[in-house]
């Protein structure tokens, strides 16, 4: 009869610990959705900052060396995960679209020329910059 009450008494500490368990896997898993979704959402003061950084290249007289500056910049912005990737169109300057498809150096961009900018945005944020050749 003790052996039958302590076998009692262990599943239901074992039962117990169980729920115990699940109960913080529950909270844990809840609670990370919710620091992720925080950590993802910018406020607005968050996104004019981040816009900043590349639509004060936006215009219709860029120079090759603005126009270098800004694929620098998107370049190293794309390299951090931390932050949305932009994605470069050259419409004048080379046949491919890709970030990668212009040089580092911008050696396809001619110094004598002026370029237009143009930033495109994506729920508040910069999400695409098109780089032409004015006329």
């Amino acid at each position: 009869m003790e052996n039958a009450s302590k076998a009692l008494i262990i599943a239901g500490a074992i039962l117990i610990s169980i729920l115990l368990i699940s109960i913080g896997i529950m909270i844990f898993t809840s609670s990370s959705g919710l620091f992720n979704s925080a950590k993802t959402s910018m406020s607005d003061q968050e996104k004019n900052m981040f816009n900043q950084k590349f639509t004060m290249y936006e215009g219709s007289k860029a120079t090759a060396s603005e126009v270098r500056e800004l694929i620098r910049a998107v370049i190293n912005n794309n390299a951090d995960d931390e932050n949305p990737d932009i994605q470069i169109n050259d419409t004048d300057i080379d046949s491919n679209t890709s970030t990668t498809a212009i040089p580092n150096d911008g050696t396809a961009l001619v110094n004598a020329k002026q370029y237009t900018i143009q930033c495109t945005l994506n729920q508040g944020v910069v999400s695409n910059i098109t780089i032409s050749e004015t006329p």
